[in-house]
């Protein structure tokens, strides 16, 4: 087998991949495969063995980072402790900073080397210049826990993005004080001057806030500074990834390093190369990309000093090993994915399309073209003019980046960025702006529900699998057998992505949607619509866009059929609203009196039970909320929106004597306020399950009392802040709840 470090990284990602799904099937498969290999050819045991090991290294790493994420679950949710810790990195957020710790000391006791957990820190005490700090150990008064999963189906995991940073807990601390030390490491000192040396750079460039923004990006990776509507804008062009520090930038480097050199060996330029790599690295923090750009950059000098042929895919594929061996969680990153993918595409397709058009525009069409698949799965949008945005920012961008870096060179040497600055700045305000016409507002952006992964993985497989070498060797020789094999291991692993895309919620006919504090309720019916009852919705948070957009478009769904508000306020409202100027929804009812009735189809409806008349002279929207009875799938809902207890009892009154309020589903009124489900009107609606959307708050919800009550009249409870969405499906034997995270009721 040619190129034995593709095989090995193969298996090391899917040792990783297989005990993140599942410990007990990725431990599973070793014996099965050791009796399989005992039985094959004694020439391919040897490889056969040899690929074993490198899938047990995967999963056995991933388990040994879960044994150390564990050692630290007794921070989860502690109270208020003194704590000590040391600052690996640290930038301003809003109202004080963020930092990246590594833990030393908790309430007290020195945490064992082996168990220092990585925390990131929010405190609010202002500070200017916070790059200071890195390498320095603070005390504070704080409280840990660990960062919440993924509220809904399919969507962003902080959790699992965190822990591909190393990252285990996060923390807040209202003020902290810097511990006198003897000294500080190597290491973390010239870090600190590194940071030190870029923040000088770009306190002397002449430019505007906006376009010092877009500089960090483009020069050290770092977006958190950028305008909102300017990254949206790179987004929606398919531009963004010159905002990832990564080949493009690298090499760069490395082309004035050969022109220099002029292809000839030379001791103190590659020694200059290797230190001006690992100093611009420290500069961008060793992202993802970075760590894959330097590291090939480096095996290329490695194999012109010892000359030996470099070989792109087992260089990517040693990187790779070296990274995930390092963090295994890094595997599950979009910067590890895009980074890799982008090279294999590179890699493999370059060769085929040069044939047609010239080399440059065919790496750039790979890349594009390529990642197409990728960006629809993962960010639900395709830029259809993204090959054309790209010609002229990537010509822009190979002006920017010499320039940027001759104005930091000059900056260190000089105290000024001087002329190459100026040069810097309007090159980036020119990327600026090209991006800003070429975008339109998204107008040349579609967004797209997420493609099937089987899909994808089937498209990638086969494409790189006809593009290979090894496809024109087998077809050139008639290997017909080869072929078919080969095309039943693409259908293998394809089912194998199918089984791990697939979630409880997609059998669910009702959704109680992750909104935060908030309710939304989502209704799949059997006819295929979809109907959403109430939107979440917050003042500083664009609930409708960052929340209910991502999730319908993740789980495959196209335009709302139907959004029904049950009042006006903020928490109900305001997110449907703010997901009707970005997504399809096609009729929404704001008001309504008792009696009136929606038909879904298939005899599946919406039943307005309340007001009776709408009061507008009332000041309490609660009075008017509207109280909805949702038939779908033989299963009975109850929506309550706000009703306060007065309310409840207005409720029982006008339908006493009949069975209007029974119930299979309550939704809690008021995210579980003790004023609401009174336990009359509990006994009235008798739920089997009573589903309380609520989030963090400072108003007590939901309260004992109301919990208590629920537990009373025998319905199971459970809660968006703990569980997450919250699904019902509707089965032969009755219901069946499932729930997006683990947690109690």
């Amino acid at each position: 087998m040619r190129r034995k470090l593709t095989g090995a990284a193969l298996m090391l990602i899917a040792g990783i991949a297989a005990g993140h799904f599942s410990r007990i099937a990725s431990l599973g498969v070793i014996l099965p495969a050791a009796f399989f290999i005992r039985r094959t050819k004694s020439d391919r045991r040897d490889l056969a063995v040899f690929l074993l090991l490198f899938y047990v290294c995967g999963v056995l790493c991933l388990l040994s980072s879960d044994i150390a994420w564990a050692g630290g679950a007794e921070y989860n949710g502690s109270a208020v402790c003194p704590m000590e810790a040391e600052v690996l990195s640290a930038e301003p957020a809003d109202k004080g900073i963020r930092m990246e710790c590594r833990l030393l000391e908790y309430n007290g006791r020195k945490v064992p080397r082996l168990l220092r957990q990585k925390i990131l820190l929010r405190c609010y005490a202002p500070v200017k210049k916070c790059w200071r700090l890195t390498g320095r150990r603070v005390c504070f008064y704080g409280r840990l826990s660990a960062p919440d999963s993924a509220g809904n189906p399919r969507c962003f995991d902080y959790r699992l993005y965190l822990r591909s940073r190393g990252i285990s807990h996060i923390g807040t601390a209202n003020a902290f004080r810097l511990r006198p030390s003897g000294g500080i490491h190597p290491l973390s000192f010239s870090k600190r001057r590194i940071l030190g040396i870029r923040e000088r750079f770009m306190a002397r460039l002449s430019c505007d806030e906006e376009t010092k923004g877009v500089v960090r990006g483009l020069l050290f990776g770092d977006t958190s500074a950028m305008d909102e509507r300017i990254y949206e804008d790179f987004q929606s062009n398919g531009t963004a990834h010159v905002l990832a520090v990564s080949g493009l930038h690298i090499g760069v480097l490395y082309g004035v390093y050969r022109r220099l050199t002029r292809k000839r060996k030379s001791v103190p330029a590659t020694a200059g190369l290797v230190f001006f790599l690992l100093f611009y690295g420290t500069m961008t923090l060793w992202s993802v990309s970075v760590t894959r750009a330097v590291l090939l950059i480096l095996l290329v000098v490695l194999g012109d000093a010892l000359d030996r042929r470099y070989d792109l895919l087992c260089a990517l594929s040693l990187t790779a090993m070296l990274v995930l061996l390092h963090q295994p969680y890094a595997l599950f990153g979009a910067g590890f994915q895009m980074s890799f993918l982008a090279v294999i595409f590179i890699n493999f397709l370059t060769p085929a399309l040069k044939r047609h058009v010239p080399e440059e525009a065919a790496a750039m069409l790979a890349v594009q073209g390529g990642m197409i698949p990728y960006t629809a799965y993962m960010f639900n949008y395709i830029p259809l003019l993204s090959l054309l945005c790209n010609v002229p920012i990537i010509f822009l961008l190979s002006i920017a980046v010499p320039a940027g870096l001759a104005a930091l060179l000059l900056s260190v040497a000089a105290g000024t960025p001087g002329l190459p600055g100026e040069v810097f700045c309007g090159v980036v305000q020119m990327m600026t702006g090209c991006n800003r016409l070429l975008s339109q507002r998204g107008l040349f952006s579609v967004d797209v529900v997420s493609p099937p992964l089987a899909l994808i993985a089937a498209i990638y497989l086969c494409v790189l699998f006809l593009v290979s070498e090894t496809c024109s060797v087998r077809r050139h020789r008639g290997d017909r057998a080869f072929l078919r094999t080969a095309g039943v291991c693409i259908l293998g692993v394809s089912l194998i992505f199918a089984a791990a895309d697939r979630t409880p919620f997609d059998d669910a006919c009702a959704v109680m949607v992750d909104v935060g504090q908030g309710d939304c309720l989502h209704i799949r019916t059997a006819a295929g619509a979809d109907v959403l009852l109430d939107g979440g919705g917050r003042k500083e948070y664009n609930v409708g866009k960052k929340i209910l957009k991502p999730y319908l478009l993740k789980n495959r769904h196209r335009q709302v059929n139907l959004a029904l508000a049950t009042h006006l306020h903020t928490d109900h409202y305001r997110g449907l609203k703010e997901l009707k100027a970005v997504y399809p929804v096609r009729r929404t009812v704001l008001s309504g009196n008792a009696g009136q009735r929606i038909d879904l189809g298939n005899g599946e409806t919406v039943e307005i039970l309340w007001p009776v008349r709408r009061d507008d002279g009332v000041e309490d929207e609660n009075r008017n909320s509207m109280i909805f009875r949702v038939t779908v799938r033989g299963i009975r809902i109850l929506v309550t929106g706000d009703i306060t207890g007065e309310g409840e009892r207005m409720l029982m009154d006008r339908y006493r004597g009949t069975d209007a309020l029974k119930c299979d589903v309550l939704k809690v009124a008021h995210h579980g306020s003790r004023y609401s489900s009174t336990r009359e009107f509990l006994k009235a609606a008798s739920p089997k399950i009573a589903v309380i959307s609520v989030g963090r708050n400072t108003y007590g919800h939901p309260a004992e009392e109301t919990l208590r009550r629920l537990k009373d009249c025998g319905a199971r409870v459970f809660r968006t802040d703990r569980q997450g969405a919250v699904g019902i499906i509707a089965t032969k034997n009755g219901l069946k709840v499932v729930t997006n995270r683990r947690g109690s009721g």
